[in-house]
């Protein structure tokens, strides 16, 4: 796991079917008490909190820190809402994800990836995405912060 320290915080998972040879490597967190002092109170300290010990969900209104983790989606980490950013690669592998990155934690590139209206882009990648991947179909959807809801987009052709 990497930590990218200051205002915002980086933590890369890696997840290993086998962890034996890595046990003595590793420090087990069941309680907030095993949290190292340094890392207490900090949004490392959080997520180990709210993940390993159970701690009950504040609210945020921003993200703390950005968690790069393997893309197997049967692996969930256990945060509330906007706590933190979650990039999913390969194995957790971020090598070539600098742009990716720099996105999340607002550094650089941020007006490479500007997107205008939400609606008009999620459809013209709908459509750039079915011309480069003719076998895969992709179905253009909105997922709404407000509520929490997938949606159908109307002006998509069939709806």
């Amino acid at each position: 796991m990497g930590v990218l320290q200051g205002n915002r915080t980086l933590v890369r998972l890696g997840t290993y079917e086998f962890m034996n040879n890595y046990s003595k490597h590793l420090k087990s967190i069941d309680l907030a008490s095993d949290i190292p002092p340094g890392l207490r109170h900090t949004p490392v300290g959080k997520l180990l909190e709210y993940h390993n010990c159970g701690k009950l969900f504040e609210k945020y209104d921003k993200a703390q820190l950005l968690v790069c983790m393997c893309m197997d989606n049967r692996k969930q980490l256990r945060l509330p809402d906007n706590f933190a950013f979650i990039l999913r690669t390969g194995g957790g592998n971020i090598r070539y994800s600098e742009f990716k990155i720099s996105y999340a934690v607002a550094i650089t590139y941020a007006p490479l990836f500007e997107i205008g209206n939400a609606i008009d882009f999620v459809l013209a990648e709908a459509r750039r995405l079915n011309l480069k991947y003719p076998r895969v179909n992709v179905l253009p959807m909105f997922y709404r912060l407000s509520d929490g809801k997938l949606y159908l987009i109307k002006r998509h052709s069939g709806f």
